[in-house]
């Protein structure tokens, strides 16, 4: 269910990145492949518990995983803060945002 969750969550912003290419709106589609990226991150890593993991970890190895990554962004933003590297610090944002997006769609499906 979390994975069929994720592959609508890819279709939907997939469709509005193409959209906004459409418009000539190539910064913010390429915000959008940011958080797709995100979310294909997600459900990559779901996929490989899956497969590697025994049914009752699953939901504590793959929140272990995500963490992980979101430490890893948090700390990538601090260092972006520190220079002044503002298209940094949006990107970071933008994928620690995402990253909420997906781990709250797994807490729905799976919890």
């Amino acid at each position: 269910m979390f994975a069929a969750r994720l592959d609508n969550m890819l279709e939907s912003l997939k469709k509005e990145e193409l959209q906004l290419i459409a418009e000539n709106r190539k910064d913010e589609a390429a915000m959008i492949r940011i958080r797709a990226n995100i979310a294909g991150i997600g459900k990559t890593v779901w996929q490989v518990v899956e497969r590697t993991e025994k049914a009752e970890d699953w939901k504590r190895v793959y929140c272990a995983k995500m963490d992980a990554l979101r430490v890893a962004w948090q700390e990538s933003r601090m260092r972006a803060e520190k220079y002044a590297d503002q298209d940094k610090v949006l990107i970071e944002e933008i994928k620690l945002d995402q990253l909420e997006k997906v781990l709250d769609a797994f807490e729905e499906c799976v919890a």
